[in-house]
């Protein structure tokens, strides 16, 4: 199991991810995921569903691993997608996973880049306030 499985199963614990393609789909829709993983033996229909979700804000990773080795990440014994809902985990697993996936490599980019904005509107709310700087 390489480092990015590793994450993925300490998000699990964390509760920060969503398992199967329904529960995956219930969580996009109620814009709560912020990575999605497809299995690379997951269903024709299953990986266009989920594929169909893609957007600008919510970036799809067909994996290189197959539902049994992303079950295991997650404690199930077969999972075809598994969605991870905190932006950190997502930028941190995308990373370990763009290592050897070169589509995970540019979601890694995109995925650290709004998370360094989260970051710096949390500081600038924890030092002003609810009044940002630019407001006042």
């Amino acid at each position: 199991m390489n480092a990015g499985m590793s994450l993925l199963g300490m998000a699990r614990k964390a509760g920060a991810v969503v398992i199967g393609e329904d529960a995956v789909t219930e969580a996009v829709l109620d814009h709560k995921v912020r990575l999605v993983l497809v299995a690379s033996d997951a269903g024709e229909t299953t990986s266009e569903r989920i594929n169909r979700l893609e957007s600008d804000k919510l970036p799809v990773i067909p994996l290189l691993e197959e539902k049994q080795t992303l079950g295991a990440a997650v404690g199930f014994a077969k999972v075809a997608a598994v969605g991870v809902c905190d932006l950190g985990f997502a930028a941190a697993i995308a990373a370990k996973l763009g290592e050897e996936n070169p589509r995970a490599k540019t979601v890694s980019e995109g995925l650290a880049q709004r998370q360094k904005k989260a970051q710096r509107r949390k500081a600038e709310t924890a030092k002003f306030g609810k009044k940002s700087k630019r407001r006042k």
